[in-house]
């Protein structure tokens, strides 16, 4: 990863700056959540310009499909990628998912400050990850 203002010490994600974990899923009862970071278009934009993945002149539309494609390259294994509603009629965004509450091993990732951060880093992203329900 490149130093760039996202990687200076004072943005840096503390425990403090997530939100608390949900409780572990249980089919029926208490749903998938899913901690991730949501990106709107000009984050996905940022991304592929900042990686230098796109010829010059590249639409925004055909950015989005370069981040699509080369997304995974850049991120630990155990990221994905899922649709969320962000809340506050503001519909959906994609989101790339660092943490579940799915599993035991999935919810202790949500713990994984410096891993979060590194993921934080390379999105090229200020706010910290959020607990969401996933929506795709």
């Amino acid at each position: 990863m490149s130093r760039n203002k996202f990687s200076d010490p004072e943005n840096r994600i503390t425990a403090d700056s997530i939100p608390p974990s949900p409780p572990l899923r249980v089919p029926g009862k208490i749903p998938l959540r899913i901690l991730a970071f949501p990106m709107n278009g000009e984050d996905i934009v940022r991304w592929v310009d900042f990686h230098k993945l796109g010829r010059e002149g590249l639409g925004e539309h055909m950015k989005y499909h370069v981040f699509h494609k080369n997304a995974g390259k850049y991120l630990p294994r155990y990221c994905l990628r899922a649709y969320v509603d962000i809340g506050k009629g503001r519909g959906e965004r994609i989101a790339i998912v660092v943490a579940t509450n799915n599993s035991q091993e999935s919810l202790d990732l949500a713990q994984d400050i410096e891993s979060i951060e590194r993921v934080r880093v390379e999105l090229q992203l200020a706010e910290p990850p959020r607990w969401f329900r996933s929506i795709g």
